[in-house]
């Protein structure tokens, strides 16, 4: 699990990133960790949802106070998935990335947030540990450079640096 932090002017923004290997079986433990100092935005990847379940995700799990803001499932295989969660008080547009995304291969969603002096772009990722991310990252990060000041990624790289190979 991985929290981040930015003050923007006298307030904070807080994004937390978690592999979950499966949302459903653990969405208590998740909304117990986050309470009572809920972040602004929630990065799971590997929530194991398919696309018609993740729309109403945050009815059965009590998320009632976000939205989800982008996603990315599955559509042939199982598990796997990314996906963005907005706390409802912010304005949110997803930003398709569809063409960056291959199942199995890399997982990726996005979501502008307008603030009132800014716009943020946060990236969720899930990598399979035998595909190579910065080929998709850097595509992505080219797609996204002109119209966002700040972007933050979070993700499941699933890289080994104790092994000396290529993929890191």
């Amino acid at each position: 699990m991985i929290l981040c932090q930015i003050q923007i002017k006298t307030k904070i923004f807080k994004v937390f990133h978690q592999n979950v290997r499966g949302l459903l079986n653990k969405s208590e433990e998740l909304i117990s960790f986050l309470s009572p100092g809920f972040p602004q935005a929630l990065c799971l990847t590997q929530h194991h949802l398919k696309d018609t379940a993740i729309d109403f995700i945050y009815i059965y799990i009590y998320m009632d106070q976000y939205k989800l803001g982008a996603k990315f499932c599955r559509e042939s295989l199982k598990n796997g998935g990314v996906s963005i969660f907005v706390h409802d008080t912010l304005q949110c547009t997803n930003i398709n990335l569809d063409e960056f995304c291959k199942e199995q291969d890399n997982e990726a969603c996005a979501v502008r947030i307008n603030l009132s002096s800014l716009t943020i772009c946060i990236i969720s990722i899930y990598r399979l540990p035998t595909e190579n991310v910065l080929h998709t990252l850097d595509s992505i990060l080219n797609f996204l450079h002109n119209t966002i000041e700040i972007i933050i990624i979070y993700g499941d790289f699933n890289i080994n640096y104790l092994n000396d190979n290529d993929k890191k």
